[in-house]
């Protein structure tokens, strides 16, 4: 089941990752580097925001339903409830404040784009919760693939649409955005929905402080790990204007190639580690992280070696400029695939809040040096400290663990003959039952 979801989740990734590469391409070519660095930040506040206002209770529903803490029933009416007091706030927040709020975000993203950043704030807390009790299913993570991919695919062609034919501009795109996030929503809803029973009753209220609790501590532990990552975004919006930020945007784009086994492999394992034995919690986690470093370091040198024509063919020459911010950001994003298994180690620990202290340490010096460098050396002095900043934190949690579980480095980092042999045998396995499925399919 592990190494089926672990798949079907590199897949999805991969998948995912073409589609938002092929998104950006045409954000790009049509709307130039200002347009898309006005997308870019749109995106990056309303995701911000709404991962603020979750208050990190997807993990925490996902969590309680793989301990067998909870029934689904309890926890799906647990989402509606806080869905629509979540909702109501935010309502509520931009009638009262949203000339306010537009005056803290920029003056670039103006009011016909506003009321869609509260709409989008919404709508991804709606699939983060909803996702998240999808994902206990049986077959949960290949729904949770078919869902997203159709949202996805939906989202590029309303988008081509709207852009090549209609010339909507950044309004085109966000329009297409929030349209698909309403398709994926309804997805997931109808298929939490099929057998939901609703649930008023004391169980409802006694579970609500476990809940909260783990979602908080998760919360603080998203908000940091969020904030480590997108921070140079927000100060070379202010300090570089939106032009230099959708260049930035492109090196930022491309690096994230090297994280995506790492992604998709912690999705997977992350609800099946939850109900696994300490031990075995470790072993995964040793495993998951060789391999994603490993992966990490490949995709890493295909990037340095094909980066500059990889810009100039996607994106045009207008953002050749990325290549170099590209190079600094490698280091940090190839070391920054050991921090996700070890994410997941903890959070299953139920102990979310050691990652938060963590990347809580590693936001610090990521914005103190963003501060220093990035007025005076711009993107490249950005991509350099944020990679430095990555690197530090992968650092403590190797300190960490290593101390902790009297654990070489060498374990930790470099993959081994038995790794290599294990994937060879699930591959086989897996593609071989794949094969007979198909086989099967045809002959019926």
């Amino acid at each position: 089941m592990l190494f089926k979801n672990s798949t079907l989740s590199i897949v999805a990734s991969l998948y995912q990752y073409v589609i938002s590469a092929f998104s950006g391409i045409i954000i790009a070519r049509l709307l130039g580097p200002e347009g898309k660095g006005v997308v870019y930040l749109i995106i990056q506040y309303s995701s911000t925001i709404s991962l603020f206002i979750s208050l990190g209770l997807g993990a925490s529903y996902l969590y309680h339903l793989r301990s067998n803490i909870y029934s689904k029933n309890i926890i799906i009416t647990h989402a509606i409830l806080f869905t629509v007091i979540i909702s109501v706030s935010v309502i509520t927040i931009y009638y009262i404040y949203s000339k306010t709020s537009l005056n803290i975000m920029d003056k670039d993203i103006n009011n016909k784009y506003i009321h869609y950043i509260y709409m989008l704030i919404v709508l991804n807390i709606i699939v983060k919760y909803s996702g998240s009790v999808v994902l206990n299913e049986l077959n949960g993570m290949l729904s949770s693939v078919i869902i997203d991919s159709i949202g996805s695919l939906f989202y590029i062609i309303l988008m081509v649409v709207l852009l090549k034919y209609y010339q909507c501009g950044v309004y085109g795109v966000i329009v297409s955005l929030t349209l698909s996030l309403c398709l994926r929503s309804l997805l997931l809803n109808i298929y939490i929905f099929k057998d939901y029973k609703l649930v008023l009753n004391k169980s409802l209220i006694e579970c609500n402080n476990s809940i909260v609790l783990y979602g908080l501590g998760n919360f603080i532990m998203n908000i940091m790990i969020t904030m480590a990552s997108r921070i140079d975004s927000f100060i070379i919006a202010y300090y570089t204007g939106k032009q230099t930020l959708g260049i930035y945007s492109v090196a930022v784009s491309i690096s994230e190639i090297t994280l995506l086994v790492p992604i998709a492999v912690g999705v997977a394992t992350f609800p099946i580690i939850t109900s696994k034995s300490d031990g075995q919690k470790l072993k995964i986690t040793l495993l998951s992280g060789r391999l994603s470093l490993f992966f990490g370091v490949l995709s890493g040198l295909v990037l340095i070696a094909l980066g500059y024509p990889l810009i100039n063919i996607m994106f045009g020459a207008k953002f050749l400029g990325a290549y170099l911010p590209l190079i600094l950001l490698i280091p940090g994003l190839i070391a920054n695939c050991l921090a996700y298994p070890y994410i997941n180690y903890y959070s299953s620990m139920g102990k979310p809040l050691m990652n938060a202290l963590l990347f809580f340490i590693g936001l610090i010096l990521n914005i103190t040096l963003n501060l220093i460098f990035t007025p005076k050396y711009g993107i490249l002095g950005a991509s350099l400290v944020t990679s430095i900043g990555y690197c530090f934190i992968v650092y403590l949690y190797i300190t960490l663990l290593s101390r902790k579980n009297n654990i070489s480095r060498k374990q930790l980092m470099i993959i081994t003959s038995d790794d290599i042999k294990l994937i060879s045998v699930k591959l086989h396995q897996f593609y071989g039952k794949a094969i007979l499925t198909f086989r099967k399919i045809c002959v019926e």
